[in-house]
């Protein structure tokens, strides 16, 4: 498996100057690290997931969000889920794997599924682009995913401003 560090580093408990100038560059923190940890003691035993790529790895008390290729998406949820649950309990959180896409409307499908999305508006402002995703008033309580997590999630992986609005 590949991570934005190093393998020597994801197996020591120090960073090398190489892979410190990469976390800070992009702005990975040390709870990312412990979570690139759990996953290469989770899933090293593992053959086929030799040539997978983590991208990032984002989470909060309750959820954790693993971004990869879209190719490896698939092998890391594996067989019936098989791979995904083993990261369940190794990490003590629901699991989100998603693929490192640019498109906004994909990204929010993939994270907050198995939520209905209606829509996604663009406004356009002096500022930028924002990306408002529209959402049914009633999953904001059936969601697992913060609404501020997510705006921040989205900021860190896609560099884009996504937001909810409820219906």
């Amino acid at each position: 498996m590949r991570f934005l560090i190093c393998n020597a580093c994801i197996r020591s408990n120090r960073l090398c100057d190489e892979c410190e100038k990469e976390a800070s560059k992009n702005s990975i923190s040390m709870e990312e690290v412990e979570h690139y940890r759990k996953i290469y003691k989770t899933l090293r035993g593992n053959a086929h997931l030799k040539d997978v790529e983590i991208k990032r790895v984002l989470s909060t008390d309750k959820i954790a969000i693993i971004v990869c290729r879209k190719q490896d998406v698939a092998k890391l949820i594996g067989k019936n889920g098989i791979i995904a649950k083993k990261l369940k309990k190794k990490m003590g959180k629901e699991i989100r794997i998603v693929s490192f896409e640019q498109d906004p409307f994909n990204f929010s499908k993939d994270v907050l599924h198995p939520s209905n999305i209606l829509g996604v508006n663009v406004l356009y402002t002096s500022e930028g682009e924002i990306y408002k995703v529209k959402l049914p008033s009633a999953e904001r309580y059936l969601m697992k995913v913060n609404p501020e997590f997510f705006k921040s999630a989205a900021m860190q992986i896609l560099g884009k401003q996504i937001e909810l609005e409820f219906e």
